[in-house]
């Protein structure tokens, strides 16, 4: 934010901080779901590499099932969202918001990542990008950061590779199968939902059509993690 405001006018970095507040907010709270329990987990394994590696790409499923639909969900109803909330004059921050959902769900994976190795890298990486990039608009600038979260997740799994012997392709699968159905749960979603006009009717058809959609189709195609957190939910309040 202090970059931008050297380089933009008040109102475009006003229209960013609104759409990074949304996006923040939503891979916070997914952050917060792995938060408390990934060190102590992958601490008490770190001595057996395979179990490890196992563990670390269970929560990275776990991650993938949490974050892709709560991400393509919030770029899905981010204009109703913003027309209710705070109104059309911060309108033109949805493109925004919906760059910025692409690249989010890198937030809480760099933090497990974190639990095995550190860099600073990454943060000298954006800073120059936004130097390099602000001439050429903020929407530029926006997706030339998101790039940079997704790019730099080769460099995080690198290190992981070394640490705990996981593949990079072994993580993509993991992640995947994830951002591809919810992908899809909110494009049918948006075709579905594109005739309805009134807004507050079309922000909870959209929620409730790909919420449907989503676990739908994780349950069609036999996902443990989406079957686990059902279990889970289910004994939960059988214990109540």
């Amino acid at each position: 934010s202090v970059m931008l405001g050297r380089f933009y006018a008040v109102h475009d970095v006003g229209l960013y901080n609104q759409a990074n507040k949304w996006t923040s907010m939503v891979s916070t709270m997914v952050l917060g779901t792995i938060k408390d329990v990934a060190q102590p987990v992958l601490r008490n394994v770190e001595t057996e590499r395979e179990r490890h590696k196992r563990v670390f790409r269970k929560m990275l499923r776990f991650n993938a099932f949490m974050v892709f639909p709560a991400l393509f969900g919030l770029a899905l109803i981010s204009r109703e969202l913003i027309l209710i909330t705070v109104t059309e004059k911060w309108l033109d921050c949805v493109p925004l918001m919906q760059i910025l959902c692409a690249g989010a769900f890198t937030v809480p994976i760099q933090y497990l990542c974190a639990n095995l190795v550190i860099t600073v890298g990454m943060g000298l990486t954006q800073i120059s990008a936004i130097f390099f990039s602000y001439p050429y608009g903020i929407h530029t600038m926006v997706c030339v950061y998101t790039a940079i979260n997704i790019a730099w997740l080769t460099i995080w799994f690198y290190f992981v590779h070394r640490e705990i012997g996981l593949r990079l392709w072994e993580a993509v699968l993991d992640l995947f199968p994830y951002a591809a159905l919810a992908a899809l749960a909110m494009v049918v979603t948006a075709f579905v939902t594109s005739p309805i006009e009134n807004i507050y009717l079309l922000l909870g058809l959209k929620i409730f059509i790909a919420a449907l959609l989503y676990g739908g189709l994780m349950w069609l195609f036999g996902s443990v993690t989406f079957k686990e957190c059902i279990s889970y939910l289910l004994n939960k309040k059988r214990a109540r």
